[in-house]
């Protein structure tokens, strides 16, 4: 539930300090960086990331504590983890939008001749 929380707060923040005059990935950044919000968003979401990878590191049963994962239990606890990470955000954002109310400028509806 945190990490989606986390996905949760990033994306309020995005609407909130972007609006719809942003576009592309460097474009939030420099608007999320002058809104002050950069550094504690991606704080919170690169703690986020390293719980959920030490909890499913904890729960692999191929895992042997003190040793570090090789070869395809590295590669299979990565795709799994990563998987996990992008459906939970996906599901989040979904869940969102479905309770947001859509604005005209992200919603410009059909375009007149």
């Amino acid at each position: 539930a945190m990490y989606r929380d986390v996905v949760e707060a990033t994306f309020s923040a995005i609407c909130r300090d972007c609006g719809a005059g942003a576009a592309g990935t460097a474009a939030v950044v420099e608007q999320l960086k002058k809104a002050g919000s950069y550094d504690d968003l991606r704080d919170s979401m690169r703690a986020a990331l390293i719980r959920v990878l030490r909890e499913r590191v904890r729960k692999d049963v191929s895992a042997v504590p003190g040793r570090p994962l090789e070869g395809t239990a590295r590669d299979e606890l990565l795709a799994d983890t990563y998987a996990y990470l992008r459906d939970t955000a996906a599901k989040a954002l979904d869940d969102l939008r479905s309770i947001m109310p859509v604005t005209a400028a992200a919603d410009p509806g059909p375009s007149s001749p």
